[in-house]
């Protein structure tokens, strides 16, 4: 039986932003949703246990892009909630906190801490290996070029310093006014894999990090088909060291791939053809189970796609509250219940949607998990 309820995230005028999809958590029993406020200028923790009253803790300044590069990366065994955004010069600023029972959070550091350095650098994406160490991948301008760089941290307790023997620059492309930035993927044993593509019809590209023999020889050239290229268009999720991986392509068409460790990169499959605002993908540790979900163009239609039992199956649909979404994403999935996270295209106020396939009788998401 399938089921579902939405709601209003914040009462203000509120920003998901682009780049990266780590941007909703479930923390201590809790909806854990990063936006940036287009109202008060800043980026905020919005927290709730019953998806009707939020809790929100101011966490710095966002600046004129209102988001871009908002992600977090939560440590369970330390307790600590790593996070990531782009301040009103452009550039990337880190910080952590402690996610307290109560919906609060309380920072680590008040001291403002710039792990890229000063200067035109954006669209941070930050995950933590297996063995708790936060990574970046972001956007540096350099002259007429943009240069996708990673950097790691040699410490996890939230005071950011870099390990310049990890640093590493990806790739180097054209200036562009649209910054795509890059997904990173936590594998196990301390692996990385880092996923992008470059601003707006280009292949979908990857490096591959591992501790024990250092960066691979060369980038992967991921898809055939060209992605679209905002980081909203993309999204990836680990299986172990497998990776899936969904995007949208240059003639509007979903497409999924699967990176099994070893073999390499799959052909795409075709989930759908549709104008998307923002797809998404995430894994039921437990079932194994893979869900695919996307607006298709303006319309307020969310659609549903699941992997089970070696095929793919399109689920119903859910009609949003926005009637113009501008574009959703941030698809997690907990206890088999997925969270979702989509903004509205004039009333720019962040919206969520909870859902699940359950076998037994109808139970109420609306009032938590």
């Amino acid at each position: 039986m399938t089921e579902y309820a939405s709601g209003l995230a914040t009462t203000s005028l509120a920003n998901i932003g682009y780049g990266c999809q780590n941007k909703i958590m479930k923390i201590k029993g809790r909806l854990w949703i990063l936006v940036g406020d287009d109202g008060l200028g800043g980026m905020y923790l919005l927290s709730t246990l019953n998806y009707q009253t939020f809790t929100s803790t101011y966490l710095g300044d966002i600046g004129f892009n209102k988001g871009r590069g908002a992600s977090m990366a939560y440590d369970s065994n330390a307790d600590i909630l790593h996070f990531t955004w782009e301040d009103g010069a452009s550039t990337v600023r880190y910080n952590a906190c402690t996610p307290n029972s109560d919906g609060t959070a309380t920072l680590l550091s008040t001291a403002t801490q710039r792990p890229a350095g000063a200067g035109s650098t954006m669209s941070a994406c930050i995950t933590l290996d297996t063995d708790g160490y936060p990574w970046i991948i972001y956007y540096k301008i350099v002259l007429l070029a943009n240069e996708l760089t990673v950097i790691k941290s040699s410490t996890k307790n939230g005071i950011w310093i870099t390990d310049a023997a990890i640093t590493k620059i990806l790739h180097t492309t054209a200036a562009d006014v649209t910054y795509t930035g890059g997904i990173p993927v936590p594998q196990t044993d301390g692996k990385m894999y880092f996923i992008y593509t470059k601003p707006y019809g280009d292949k979908v590209y990857g490096w591959q990090y591992d501790p024990s023999t250092g960066w691979a020889v060369g980038e992967d050239t991921i898809s055939a088909s060209n992605a679209v290229g905002l980081g909203i268009r993309i999204d990836a999720v680990a299986d172990g060291d497998d990776i899936h991986m969904v995007f949208e392509d240059t003639t509007d068409k979903v497409q999924y791939q699967k990176f099994t460790y070893g073999a390499g990169w799959s052909g795409e499959t075709l989930i759908e053809a549709a104008d998307t605002g923002g797809v998404a993908i995430a894994l039921n540790s437990i079932t194994s189970d893979l869900y695919i979900h996307f607006t298709s163009g303006v319309s307020n239609i969310l659609h549903r796609w699941r992997y089970k039992d070696s095929a793919w199956s399109e689920l119903s649909t859910v009609s949003l509250t926005e009637p113009d979404p501008d574009y959703c994403g941030n698809l997690r999935n907990v206890g088999g219940v997925n969270l979702c996270i989509y903004q509205g295209v004039t009333s720019r106020l962040v919206y969520f949607v909870a859902y699940g396939i359950l076998s037994s009788a109808v139970r109420s998401v609306s009032c938590g998990l």
